[in-house]
């Protein structure tokens, strides 16, 4: 019943005195204890899926309520429980036709919110005025765990949350972990927090005696999986395995792994002088920052197969844009077409199947600086397509936390900021290359008139379509989709188990873990994975600051 819940519930466990409001209190089964609250997992099968009113009398016919959320600790520790199934989860906050302010349940104010990008937005598939609207915690890997207000008669799974019962006593640790001693199993990775306050170069090189590196996140569930780590061990912030690359100033995993996600905090990544470090913190933001800063940090080692470069596309492009790698682009910077605000243009390559130009490197920004130059050499003065002077927006904007993101989801792991950027000034929000000798990128009003240029994917080649000759340009690489095989990590246990040894942890868990055992049993022989249940033994999984 308490299956992926308790994947979250074994960083809280071993280290909840140090959050505890109150000092007393637990949560009897299947609830599960965060702080001074206890939660249900939801229900994923879909004949258990309920509206939003039908799910909050379900919670409150049980002696609780719909979830809660009020603080950025609580909704990390539900984020990352959602991992396992990635589906859209209904929470307590809901909307009126006669109120349009959002609020709880139980009627207690909105201190804490966690909209998602554009949202909310009403629900696009609503026709009326005003029309209800309640709130779900989204799946998406880019997004996950951020609302987004839908349409209240959805079926969705849900949280329900009561706080804990005075009257009861927290049960004895004990636990499994299928990670080696010291780490933490969470769904295809295995995490050591370390409370010792080092700076980078030695907290990587820490992470080498284990045959590790310093934690990649792979997704916003990663990333509220460390927050929960961060924030139950006391800190504020920690390394991660991101760096800045000195010579092409692109973002890179120290394990190699590919960059498919970034969460930067206000006007980061700033790409300051004597920065490219970078921490994250409790508040799921990512800081660039110097190298010699002492603080915590996480280790971090997966049996998932790791993505690579696949061949560059034999897709084409289609008349008017130019090659380049795996993509196709299209400049619009003529006087006479140059109409358009950041969202104006937007709008135009979201026409076009496009999106506004996201630079993930140097060349790329190269790349794009020689095409424009190309068409100021070559633009005709006196005629109707005199070639716009000025800068040219690319797709990257501000988010409501101050960080910067691509509007399409893409990570953020390459900037090319000029003297002075970014801007902090009011409504400074999207950002634009400038037309100097490098192509440095400026914050900018969102509502100027600028040149822009689209980028899309290659057409795929059928047989009814060959390729046609494009501009002949450096290529990139592409990634083929993460494998799901494992590999063990040299000199030290896998993380995968054969079924004699998943066999033998739940015999030996039986004898520990009692009333719990057939829960166990079901998953690890479903999931193959390790969920311990609601208290765990500090011996097999010790998350408060374990030494290297």
């Amino acid at each position: 019943m308490i299956r992926m819940l308790l994947v979250a519930a074994v960083i809280v466990n071993s280290v909840y005195s140090a959050n505890d409001t109150d000092g007393g209190g637990a949560c009897a089964p299947p609830w599960v204890q965060f702080e001074d609250q206890c939660y249900t997992e939801p229900a994923y099968t879909p004949a258990n899926f309920k509206t939003w009113s039908d799910a909050k009398d379900d919670c409150r016919n049980i002696g609780g309520d719909l979830a809660i959320v009020n603080s950025p600790h609580a909704q990390a520790f539900l984020t990352a429980a959602m991992e396992y199934e990635q589906q859209d989860v209904w929470i307590g906050l809901s909307n009126g036709q006669s109120n349009p302010n959002f609020t709880w349940t139980d009627g207690s104010s909105l201190n804490y919110t966690n909209w998602g990008r554009e949202q909310p937005d009403g629900y696009p598939e609503s026709t009326g005025t005003n029309p209800p609207a309640c709130v779900v915690m989204m799946s998406i890997k880019t997004e996950a765990g951020k609302w987004n207000d839908q349409n209240c008669v959805r079926e969705l799974p849900y949280y329900c949350q009561k706080p804990v019962d005075p009257s009861l006593t927290p049960p004895p640790s004990g636990g499994i972990s299928l990670c080696r001693p010291d780490y933490i199993t969470y769904f295809q990775g295995c995490f050591k927090y370390v409370s010792d306050d080092l700076n980078y170069d030695e907290a990587e090189a820490a992470c080498a005696k284990d045959n590790t590196h310093l934690a990649t996140i792979v997704d916003a569930y990663d990333e509220a999986f460390i927050e929960t780590l961060m924030y139950e061990n006391g800190h504020d912030s920690a390394w991660i395995g991101l760096r800045k690359n000195p010579e092409d100033t692109v973002y890179e995993w120290n394990d190699g792994w590919p960059v498919y996600y970034t969460t930067w905090g206000a006007g980061e990544p700033s790409g300051g002088e004597g920065e490219g470090c970078v921490e994250a913190t409790t508040l799921g933001h990512w800081d660039d920052t110097v190298c010699t800063k002492g603080q915590p940090y996480i280790c971090k080692y997966t049996d998932t197969s790791m993505p690579v470069p696949g061949p560059t596309s034999d897709g084409y492009c289609e008349n008017g844009w130019i090659e380049y790698g795996s993509h196709c682009y299209l400049f619009v910077t003529h006087i006479d077409e140059v109409t358009r605000t950041w969202s104006g243009a937007s709008v135009d390559c979201d026409t076009k199947d496009a999106t506004l130009l996201t630079v993930h490197n140097e060349d790329e920004n190269d790349f794009i600086l020689r095409q424009l130059s190309k068409r100021s050499a070559a633009g005709d003065l006196t005629g109707p397509h005199v070639e716009a002077e000025g800068d040219l927006w690319l797709g990257v904007t501000r988010n409501d936390e101050g960080g910067f993101e691509y509007l399409d989801g893409e990570p953020v792991n390459y900037v090319n900021w000029g003297t002075g950027e970014p801007h902090d000034g009011q409504s400074t929000d999207c950002v634009v290359m400038q037309s100097d000798i490098v192509g440095h990128w400026a914050t900018s009003q969102c509502g100027v008139v600028m040149k822009y240029g689209c980028k899309k994917a290659k057409l795929p080649v059928t047989p009814s379509q060959p390729k046609t000759e494009g501009t002949k340009q450096p290529t990139t690489s592409t990634l083929t989709t993460p494998s799901m095989s494992t590999t063990n990590i040299p000199g030290n246990p896998s993380v995968g188990l054969s079924a004699g040894a998943i066999a033998g942890i739940v015999i030996a868990f039986v004898v520990v873990a009692g009333s719990l055992a057939s829960v166990v049993v079901w998953f690890i022989m479903t999931k193959r994975k390790s969920v311990p249940h609601s208290q765990f033994n500090d011996e097999a999984i010790d998350i408060s600051g374990s030494k290297p």
